[in-house]
């Protein structure tokens, strides 16, 4: 009886040590973030710091990375993973350190199942204008020939 005790207790800590010290930031594969009714995906020409992030036809693979696997997200340059989509005092985005402020953003499932993201400092929706131009964040809602739906 004890020796099965015993094999349970080294089968359970076998089990239970690795979910103890996983990793505390999951990340999602690298996926392109496209605009459901317009032509442009998030993308950015360049990835320096306070470079524009723009709309772009192909766009850029983006690490949606969370530490809970929820809510809020980093959205991270997947050719370089220290750098996110972050939003700028005018409310534009443009590439920041993913250890700036403005760089969390939670996923909003809309019912068409469709994905809005809402910034986290700003409280406000990434947005594009279906014009390759840089993208910013707004009101829900916004006008006029705004974007605000993404899938992958």
């Amino acid at each position: 009886m004890i020796k099965i005790a015993r094999i349970f207790i080294i089968a359970l800590v076998a089990v239970i040590t690795p979910l103890a010290f996983a990793s505390a930031n999951q990340a999602y594969a690298s996926v392109t973030i496209c605009e459901v009714s317009g032509s442009f995906c998030v993308g950015a020409p360049t990835i320096g710091i306070n470079d524009p992030v723009k709309e772009t036809t192909g766009g850029r693979l983006i690490t949606e990375s969370s530490t809970n696997g929820g809510n809020p997200f980093k959205l991270k340059f997947s050719a370089d993973t220290t750098k996110c989509v972050g939003v700028n005092a005018s409310n534009n985005t443009i590439v920041k350190s993913c250890t700036d402020s403005g760089v969390d953003w939670n996923r909003v499932i809309v019912s068409t199942g469709h994905i809005k993201w809402r910034n986290v400092s700003t409280n406000l929706l990434l947005t594009g204008h279906n014009n390759g131009s840089q993208m910013f964040v707004d009101v829900n809602g916004c006008s006029p020939n705004c974007f605000q739906q993404f899938d992958h």
